[in-house]
């Protein structure tokens, strides 16, 4: 996950469109990505919610670019919001 991204509640959405292509290069090349958010810990009150959410943004939005077929998601919460978003 980007700095801009995980420090700044109100990122640009600029930010997150560019790491979304980002992993989709990553898959094309690679045929595989992880994503993570491996920044330090942080004072804001609910990141954790807003980091989840983000991700679900996230592999929303790569899901309708690009052909998944597994995806593996660590932590109950974040797969709760994945699948949310998934439908």
């Amino acid at each position: 996950m980007p700095d801009e991204i995980y420090n700044e509640q109100h990122f640009s959405e600029n930010s997150l469109e560019k790491w979304i292509n980002e992993v989709i290069t990553a898959i094309d090349k690679h045929h595989k990505v992880i994503v993570s958010s491996v920044q330090s810990t942080s004072t804001e009150a609910g990141i954790s919610i807003r980091i989840r959410q983000v991700m679900a943004k996230l592999v929303k939005k790569v899901a309708d670019l690009v052909k998944l077929n597994e995806i593996l998601i660590e932590g109950g919460s974040t797969t709760s919001a994945i699948l949310k978003h998934l439908s």
